[in-house]
């Protein structure tokens, strides 16, 4: 067994990449529903659930690249919802938050980030994006609208990236690209890319140059990350994607200064 991403994560990203009437779009729909009271279901109570042969049920957790069902029982049976961490902010009363204390809280965070960015990383990086034809933008789905925003802006730029949400799709390109690709990766936690590593080391002489992105201050920085923006942020309901979309942001700026050798 080898689970590598909470269930939510693969099965909105599964629901995303299908049409919305598709079988495995429902009977992801319908786990994610029912997710509360399906902690010891059987295949074939999942089956019957969804209206749907247990085959259908196997061939759904193919495509979410388990390795049977098994591993989606383990994951159901692990997964709690915990909406307490992510409206806990700094132990203040959520329901009691001003709109001026939100958005006072939301600048503190903020302003804090000039703590945490290195300028010199993010020109590496905005480096490896103009000199690489093939740059691919690795996320889950809280980080997606960051690196989506990356993707638009570098167009005017005239650099066309890739963004990957699934997480089987990211395991196949890191298998199949070589040197002259450029991966970023938008992680919170930064664990996208452990998981994605432990699954198929990519120690070969001609693996792609990695950047990572992440909010998490405990990161410890793995070998085959080439570069590291931490941004050591405490993560929760007021910040949100915002220093994902503006790290994204100043990237995109210091692509334009490079492109016209301009000092920012």
């Amino acid at each position: 067994m080898h689970t590598r991403h909470d269930i939510n994560i693969l099965l909105l990203s599964l629901i995303n990449s299908e049409s919305n009437n598709s079988t495995y779009c429902l009977i992801a729909q319908k786990i994610l529903k029912e997710i509360d009271n399906l902690h010891d279901v059987s295949i074939q109570e999942l089956a019957d659930i969804c209206h749907v042969s247990t085959a259908t049920i196997s061939r759904f957790c193919r495509a979410l690249n388990l390795d049977s069902f098994y591993e989606l029982k383990y994951m159901i049976h692990d997964y709690r919802r915990n909406p307490v961490d992510k409206f806990n902010i700094n132990g203040l009363d959520a329901a009691k938050l001003s709109l001026d204390d939100f958005i006072d809280l939301s600048a503190k965070n903020i302003l804090s980030l000039k703590k945490s960015i290195n300028i010199e990383t993010i020109d590496a990086i905005s480096n490896e994006i103009i000199r690489n034809d093939n740059v691919i933008f690795m996320v889950v789905l809280q980080s997606g609208n960051a690196a989506l925003n990356l993707q638009y802006s570098l167009t005017s730029l005239g650099i066309v990236t890739q963004v990957l949400t699934n997480p089987l799709c990211q395991l196949e390109i890191l298998n199949s690209v070589d040197k002259n690709t450029f991966v970023l990766v938008f992680s919170k936690s930064g664990t996208l890319i452990n998981q994605l590593y432990n699954q198929s080391p990519f120690l070969r002489d001609n693996r792609p140059k990695i950047g990572l992105i992440t909010q998490n201050k405990f990161y410890k920085r793995e070998s085959y990350i080439d570069y590291l923006v931490n941004l050591q942020i405490q993560n929760n309901i007021s910040t949100e994607e915002l220093p994902f979309n503006l790290v994204s942001n100043l990237i995109t700026l210091r692509c334009y200064c490079i492109l016209n050798n301009l000092q920012l």
